[in-house]
């Protein structure tokens, strides 16, 4: 049986977004045209208009459905984490691997760059920001509600994961080490491992073990 047509223009807007993120990531906002996007979408330039009459309202509506991804990704790693500890590893792995991939985090630090000149943009893009991460926020606090962590910081967590590894993907994009990414990687996989152990304790009516420091002078192991 054939598409209707509700299918088949939910087919175009797909390709039409795909190919618009995939642009911005590779040439940047202001080089992008809307020929090449229909082009790289395979799309009329007539479905294009018919869709799309303004270049910002695509960009935006291209956007704004990455970042709603990656924020229903972060629920549902965030959900699988809060029912097992031994899932870090994995959620700090997918994170990386699914959430902040390189393609979407060029888009958005090049949409975010554009938008310094440009009021419109600007004004559209802080709204669909606000939105992503009021999202964290909800997640931190709802996912994490029996955690034996603290409002604070739930929001902490999440807060610290995701911008430790949007901010490690930057520094992939402008000088790749293999190496440091690992490190890094573990680095935040260890302290993930900490805060729950923390929460878990507090829950099970165990008290922090305070931070033992080495004496001053010392190395340290």
């Amino acid at each position: 049986m054939g598409r209707s047509q509700q299918e088949r223009s939910a087919s175009t807007i797909a390709r039409l977004k795909r190919a618009t993120v995939a642009l911005i990531a590779e040439r940047g906002y202001a080089s992008v045209t809307m020929s090449e996007i229909a082009r790289r979408a395979e799309v009329s330039r007539g479905a294009l208009l018919h869709h799309y009459p303004l270049k910002i309202d695509l960009i935006i509506d291209a956007a704004e459905e990455v970042w709603r991804e990656a924020a229903a990704e972060v629920r549902r790693l965030s959900e699988e984490l809060s029912r097992s500890a031994g899932y870090v590893d994995a959620f700090v792995d997918r994170m990386w691997e699914r959430v902040f991939r390189e393609e979407a985090v060029k888009m958005s630090l090049d949409l975010m760059s554009a938008a310094q000149a440009d009021g419109d943009l600007r004004t559209r893009l802080d709204a669909a920001l606000r939105q992503l991460f009021d999202s964290y926020d909800e997640i931190a606090d709802q996912v994490f509600a029996g955690s034996g962590l603290s409002r604070g910081e739930r929001a902490t967590l999440v807060s610290f994961a995701t911008c430790a590894i949007r901010g490690l993907r930057v520094r992939n994009i402008m000088a790749p080490s293999p190496g440091m990414t690992q490190a890094v990687l573990g680095e935040l996989k260890a302290h993930l491992r900490s805060s729950l152990a923390r929460g878990a304790g507090r829950r099970e009516g165990r008290p922090d073990r305070p931070r033992i420091e080495p004496p001053q002078g010392s190395a340290g192991p």
